[in-house]
């Protein structure tokens, strides 16, 4: 609303018990240990860290060379303090340092959502109807593209497919496809699918 976007925390209750306004859009949200968020500001073209008291502890400038919608996506701290993220415009997954510099990066077409796997690979979701694993040195290892899902899941006119995925314990990897979550084995069999939200983008699984 006014330009601006809300991120916001929401007890069991549906109470917002903190919560935290910057202008323009935010497209991901992530709370670390150490009760810190940090938050995707993607049209200020920045990361930042939020502390409980709602001050900026850290922050990260990414200005990408594309349109200035295109600004940083689907930003994900990792266990080793880099900052994860796509850059949709630009066609990158990029891993940076706290300071801003790059530790990794590489070429992916129209990358929306990304994170670390325990094995330290990286899954990524796109906007080109793929979900894409790749090892420590880049390499694609994993792939679901349109020939693996069913007719119904397949792009729809004026529809974004493939937006999120994450890893469960199990091997299996959660992916959103026009508004449907989808479940897949590692053999790219659908074990589970939910059923359909209108709009939906990103999810998170919650243990």
């Amino acid at each position: 609303r006014d330009g601006k976007s809300t991120v916001a925390e929401v007890d069991r209750d549906g109470k917002v018990v903190w919560e935290h306004t910057v202008n323009g859009e935010i497209y991901s949200a992530q709370r670390l240990a150490n009760g810190n968020t940090v938050i995707n500001e993607n049209t200020q073209h920045r990361i930042t860290e939020v502390d409980p008291l709602g001050r900026i502890v850290h922050e990260v400038p990414i200005v990408p060379k594309s349109h200035p919608h295109n600004g940083p996506r689907h930003v994900r701290k990792t266990d080793a303090g880099t900052y994860l993220f796509c850059l949709k415009g630009e066609g990158d997954v990029r891993e940076y340092d706290p300071q801003g510099k790059i530790v990794r990066s590489f070429k992916v077409p129209k990358p929306m959502g990304v994170s670390r796997l325990a094995n330290g690979n990286t899954l990524v979701a796109t906007a080109d109807r793929t979900i894409v694993e790749f090892d420590k040195d880049c390499k694609e290892v994993w792939k679901i593209t349109d020939a693996d899902l069913p007719a119904d899941l397949r792009p729809q006119k004026g529809a974004y497919r493939g937006l999120c995925a994450e890893r469960l314990k199990n091997g299996n990897t959660v992916a959103s496809f026009e508004g449907v979550l989808v479940e897949f084995a590692p053999d790219k069999s659908i074990v589970w699918r939910s059923r359909s939200f209108r709009g939906l983008m990103g999810f998170q699984l919650i243990d």
